[in-house]
């Protein structure tokens, strides 16, 4: 029996969390010829800048959703850093920087387009994470919320 070779797989360097189902829709036409990954009724996709592994992962609406997302995202990947899109309510933001907390996974600060990934993930990605979680328009060492 022959056993088929696995492609190396690249550390996750970053999980971009897709907030609403209209994000998911853009951020799908822009990998016409990707079927999404299913794991535990989530969706994903990947993709590589560079050395640098990107999963998009569809979080689906809500606080709850936001935060069991998010501790999926950093379970299944193990990502460096986590981003997430511009359609995420304050309240969704909150849960996703709690639980990036918890984990000790840094949340960046600038959010992602998901009509335009190839402008906003290679700049987001560039950066080097910084030590801890940034929420949106605050700065390291302000007071949480």
């Amino acid at each position: 029996m022959k056993n088929a070779l696995r492609p190396v797989r690249l550390q996750v360097y970053a999980v971009v969390l897709i907030c609403t189902a209209e994000q998911w829709a853009a951020v799908q036409t822009q990998f016409p010829n990707t079927r999404p990954g299913v794991f535990r009724g989530r969706e994903f996709l990947s993709r590589n800048w560079g050395t640098r592994r990107v999963v998009f992962l569809h979080v689906g609406d809500g606080v709850v959703a936001s935060a069991a997302s998010t501790q999926f995202g950093i379970d299944r990947w193990d990502p460096n850093v986590l981003l997430s899109t511009t359609a995420a309510t304050q309240e969704e933001t909150e849960a996703i920087f709690r639980v990036a907390e918890l984990n000790g996974v840094p949340l960046m600060g600038e959010p992602i387009i998901a009509s335009n990934l190839e402008g906003t993930v290679p700049p987001a990605i560039a950066t080097p994470a910084k030590a801890g979680p940034v929420l949106p328009n605050t700065e390291p060492g302000d007071p949480i919320p």
